[in-house]
């Protein structure tokens, strides 16, 4: 008798062992189940639901404690080369429709900084272009055309709206706009085509966001944004279907134009932070060291910022509030490793060198 229950309870205790071993296999080869052909059919816009029903529940999931006052949810899934991927949802305005919408797509990769595949800027229905094999991440925008034969708006009219702008200019160049959005308010419509129109928010009687919407007022792309320096304009390029922006220049005085120029010619994106201070402090600039950045001040309460997630990423260059703040990008997460700024003192132009 106590042969068999001896015997009973070995077999019960390799049967425990087994499941576990196996649940431990299967849960091991699940991480990192999301393969590339599902990611890359990711596309901005999509709803939660639609995400989930392409890709299954996320590994990590957060944002919709009752402790926090964001609507926004985070939904982590684990890549098969130990990347991680993370993707945004934002429910809108009134925070109760829980088909929220997915509003950017990050990449935490293992041993290098974070990469953005697309955000809040890009249009909808970018999609992700990810081949996780060789751990190479990018995207791909959806090319808009309008109907040139029906569109009520040229494509120079639509380039030379810009920040800062009163409704009495845009009405100069536009024409009267098809109608308030909502009574009482800064905003106001004009139809492009049948598909499309324009939609321009005033504060103040100055232009401060431009949006590319559908003819029901859903939104396509943001074309120009309240941090957007005064002056910066629509970029439209009727060739290839693609939205920018040009912004203004900047112009430093002789000393400090020449400084900025030693200072971004050495700067690239994948330095250290401890090189970043070194190159400051090797020439004599004031700098205030943050936890994940570190920021100089220049002329007119301008200043420059450098952040940090593993090394160097992004590079801004911002005014005071108080004196009507802008920000402009030098330099993004997208941009490869090794991506310098040049700038030009005598014409106050910014641009980008990509590493060879």
């Amino acid at each position: 008798m106590k042969k068999k229950i001896l015997i009973s309870l070995v077999a019960l205790f390799v049967f425990v062992v087994t499941i576990v071993v196996l649940w431990f296999l299967f849960d091991t080869k699940m991480k990192g189940h999301v393969d590339d052909n599902r990611i890359n059919r990711i596309e901005k816009g999509m709803s939660e639901a639609e995400v989930l029903t392409l890709l299954g529940p996320p590994d990590r999931r957060w944002g919709d404690e009752l402790t926090r006052s964001a609507n926004d949810i985070h939904c982590h899934y684990f890549l098969q080369n130990g990347d991680e991927m993370e993707l945004v949802f934002d429910p809108g305005d009134d925070g109760s429709k829980r088909s929220s919408q997915c509003v950017s797509a990050i990449i935490h990769r293992a041993d290098e900084n974070k990469l953005t595949l697309f955000d809040f800027f890009d249009p909808e229905g970018t999609v992700p272009s990810v081949n996780t094999e060789e751990r190479n991440y990018s995207r791909t925008e959806p090319s808009i055309f309008f109907d040139s034969k029906n569109s009520a708006l040229s494509v120079n009219q639509i380039n030379r709206i810009e920040v800062g702008m009163s409704l009495n200019d845009v009405i100069l160049i536009l024409g009267e706009p098809d109608g308030a959005q909502n009574p009482g308010t800064d905003i106001c419509r004009y139809q492009i085509d049948d598909e499309s129109g324009l939609r321009l928010k005033f504060s103040k009687d100055k232009l401060i966001d431009a949006w590319l919407v559908t003819k029901s007022n859903e939104e396509i792309q943001n074309l120009l944004y309240h941090s957007d320096p005064q002056g910066t304009s629509i970029l439209y390029d009727e060739v290839t279907g693609k939205f920018s922006k040009i912004t203004p220049l900047i112009v430093f005085s002789e000393s400090e134009g020449e400084l900025i120029a030693d200072l971004v010619s050495q700067t690239s994106s994948g330095m250290t932070k401890e090189d970043a201070i070194s190159l400051l402090e090797s020439l004599h600039i004031n700098w205030t060291d943050e936890p994940n950045s570190i920021f100089c001040d220049f002329q007119d309460e301008i200043k420059m910022t450098l952040y940090f997630d593993k090394t160097l990423y992004r590079v801004t260059i911002s005014n005071n509030p108080f004196r009507g703040y802008f920000l402009i990008k030098l330099l993004i997460d997208r941009d490869p490793t090794g991506t310098r700024i040049h700038y030009d003192p005598e014409t106050g132009n910014f641009s980008k060198i990509l590493p060879e």
